[in-house]
């Protein structure tokens, strides 16, 4: 997919935030509406949209009736689907509350019934749910009892150790990834569970208890999972749901933790940067000084274009062995070190892949597939590379900067 259109990632934008001048929506003909719808739709925000420039705009004609009603079917549409996920996870919380067991709900569950106060307006590819460490195995149990199943089988000895939550569970349609952590083992920052447990609040969801974070440590969360899990790839939805949340816990977050536990949990930089993103894109509203006490020593300004680069790319994101690979300025051994972990992968990593023990003849044999599908996959990205292609070279440059900046080892 081709890299958007600058203007237009200007007047999404300005269409998001509060309060802004719409007026230039009057000047926009069909063939730009139609990319503008194209590019909203791609980083799911379309439902917002007509939340923003229909539903809080009554009377007013700002848009065309066609795009209207795009707008308005393609909102009914996330209501309809999130009716249906939500119906089920009440039913998952119920079940779990009878075996008196506890999750604490992520991301966009808990985002689109408390923060934004409407389901319809922001999509879920899935349900995140957190449980505690000691209590994962039940929690699985109990909703492979439901009727769940898993999208592969899960590896304790593989997913424990490379991964953060179970492989997918599916019902009906609806997906829930089950999580005991928040970040990698390896991620530079550490979650403290147990202080996200202590200072969680119950919520009640179709009529199922769950547990939610505090709104310091939703902020964090949202501002970690998007720098240091996504690296900003593709996460204008994630600022927006920070936007949201500085809105609506605008009087309740307690600044004070927030910037104490940022500084702890060694997530300073990835919190300082995305917020200033958000601060600047979306013209968020975070109190004075508060900003300021989370900037970092070795700040640069560079951080916020290295991060601009990949947030609005929309190519997929490449890997970080073939970043190395074609980085010319590395020396030839770590190039070479990652050509091989590319083709060859530990078996720990191909376990979660193709979903056989790691001690599995059927592992070893998956090797020769594997690295001729990274062949195909990467071999037009190869010689753009070779053609010294400016787009690409500034993608790696940028990624591979923006990782060593947050302190990332991939």
């Amino acid at each position: 997919m081709p890299n958007p259109d600058p203007i237009l990632e200007l007047q999404i934008l300005q269409c998001l935030q509060r309060g802004s001048d719409l007026d230039f929506l009057h000047n926009l003909d069909r063939t730009t509406w139609l990319a503008f719808l194209n590019q909203a739709n791609f980083y799911s925000l379309i439902p917002l949209l007509y939340q923003r420039l229909v539903r809080e705009r009554p009377g007013q004609t700002l848009l065309p009736a066609e795009v209207s009603q795009l707008l308005r079917t393609t909102y009914y549409k996330s209501l309809g689907k999130n009716t249906v996920n939500f119906h089920l996870l009440g039913q998952v919380l119920q079940r779990l509350q009878e075996a008196g067991l506890r999750v604490l709900l992520l991301k966009g569950a808990y985002l689109a019934e408390q923060v934004y106060g409407d389901i319809g307006l922001r999509p879920m590819g899935d349900i995140d749910l957190l449980t505690p460490p000691d209590k994962f195995p039940q929690v699985l149990e109990s909703l492979t009892a439901m009727g769940f199943t898993s999208e592969r089988p899960y590896f304790e000895e593989a997913d424990g150790i490379l991964h953060y939550h179970a492989p997918g569970l599916i019902k009906d349609g609806v997906l829930i990834e089950l999580h005991w952590d928040l970040v990698l083992s390896s991620s530079p920052v550490q979650f403290d569970i147990q202080h996200l447990w202590d200072r969680a609040r119950p919520v009640t969801l179709e009529h199922g208890q769950a547990w939610a974070l505090a709104p310091e440590d939703l902020l964090l969360y949202l501002c970690v999972h998007t720098a240091y899990v996504h690296e900003f790839h593709n996460q204008l939805r994630s600022l927006v749901d920070i936007a949201e949340v500085l809105h609506h816990s605008a009087d309740t977050i307690n600044w004070d933790i927030l910037v104490k536990t940022a500084g702890d949990w060694k997530a300073g930089r990835g919190v300082y940067l995305t917020l200033t993103l958000v601060k600047e894109l979306l013209k968020a509203e975070i109190p004075v000084g508060r900003l300021e006490a989370l900037k970092p020593g070795n700040w640069t300004p560079r951080a916020l274009d290295w991060a601009r680069q990949r947030l609005f790319h929309q190519n997929p994101k490449l890997s970080t062995n073939f970043l190395r690979l074609i980085n010319t300025d590395l020396p030839l051994r770590p190039r070479l070190l990652a050509l091989r972990q590319a083709f060859f992968p530990p078996r720990l990593v191909m376990t979660l892949l193709y979903g056989f023990p790691p001690g599995s003849w059927q592992i070893t044999v998956r090797y020769l597939p594997y690295a001729a599908s990274r062949i195909f996959n990467y071999w037009g990205r190869f010689v753009r590379r070779l053609r010294r292609d400016p787009g690409q070279a500034t993608e790696a440059s940028s990624t591979l900067a923006l990782q060593d900046w947050l302190g990332i080892k991939n």
